[in-house]
């Protein structure tokens, strides 16, 4: 999945909202630096030798993308135990959070994977880029300077509202899986029966889609399904972008 240009919701809640603003400088930061990086490898034999800009060395910097994810998969761990403690609330219960948990994992590395290809989301805007500028009959410096619209110029005002929009996905998305997991557990371990809502923010900005899944209760084992969509939680990155980015609702628990 990707993250296109998406009306922003307000942030998750209230007690989530600090992660958010953490999560979203943290990976803003890191992304603008890793930009620079890219701009430099791409821009390289322009610089050097006055020759268009080579979009393909933005894979040389791949490697150094995936260890900027693998630096935030902590943080996100961390939210997803906040969700299981929010579950052990829900339901009256105390179980120890393992930060094994095969569920908890499975989803982290999902989110991994979808963090790692945003570098192909920036290969695509320069190649976009590049294919205008080339139509436009813009010479080599014309195109290395739309190169650095991408990288430099449109970073400032762009960047930050993506790395909201990233931020505010992935903690809801965490937290909501920590949530589900540990009534997962439950379920296994003490054999409690366990039932889970779609809970949404019920303001004036819900899309339409999650109001009207607004109070849905499932099963812990079943997907809720929302406009046709089968989500097992709020933010599940298997649904579309259109249910998923940017999404505040939040699964709640109770026994069944």
């Amino acid at each position: 999945m990707t993250y296109p240009d998406i009306q922003e919701e307000p942030a998750a809640e209230p007690s989530l909202t600090p992660y958010e603003i953490a999560f979203a400088a943290t990976f803003l930061a890191a992304l603008i630096a890793w930009l620079a990086g890219v701009a430099q490898a791409v821009l390289a034999g322009f610089i050097r030798f006055g020759v268009a800009p080579n979009i393909e060395a933005l894979w040389s910097q791949q490697p150094a993308w995936n260890r900027v994810i693998d630096s935030l998969m902590p943080d996100l761990a961390a939210i997803a135990r906040l969700g299981w403690e929010s579950g052990g609330d829900d339901l009256g219960v105390s179980d120890p959070f393992f930060a094994g948990n095969q569920f908890v994992q499975e989803q982290l590395a999902q989110t991994r994977n979808l963090l790692v290809r945003i570098s192909d989301e920036v290969y695509r805007d320069i190649g976009n880029a590049l294919n205008k500028a080339v139509a436009e009959g813009k010479d080599v410096a014309g195109q290395a300077a739309a190169v650095r619209s991408v990288l430099d110029n449109a970073g400032v005002e762009n960047w930050p509202a993506r790395a909201r929009t990233v931020a505010v996905t992935e903690v809801g998305r965490a937290f909501n899986y920590g949530v589900i997991a540990h009534g997962l557990s439950v379920t296994q371990s003490l054999r409690i029966p366990v039932l889970k809502t779609w809970d949404s923010k019920g303001d004036s900005r819900v899309r339409a889609s999650h109001d009207r899944a607004d109070g849905q209760t499932v099963p812990i084992s079943q997907p809720f399904i929302v406009d046709g969509f089968a989500l097992m939680a709020p933010g599940d990155p298997t649904g579309p972008a259109y249910l998923v980015i940017n999404c505040r609702c939040k699964a709640r628990l109770r026994r069944g």
